[in-house]
């Protein structure tokens, strides 16, 4: 007969094998201040159902970022 741990192990190991992983999108850019990028990535992470995006240089007006 195996040892409990033995046992234990391999319940672990199937456990582990049967979750289901959830998976997360992400898109990154440089806008280069531009209000025409800004726009159309926040179409395009509509459209890719992105759940983070990671930006730089934002379109700015007024000193404050715009269109996100």
């Amino acid at each position: 007969m195996a040892p409990a741990h033995n046992h234990r192990e391999q319940n672990n190991r199937n456990h582990v094998h049967n979750r289901t992983h959830a998976s997360i999108k992400c898109m990154q850019i440089n806008l280069q201040h531009s209000r025409t990028a800004t726009y159309n990535i926040m179409n395009l992470s509509e459209q890719d159902r992105s759940d983070i995006l990671f930006i730089q240089e934002p379109y700015l007006y007024n000193r404050k970022i715009a269109g996100i």
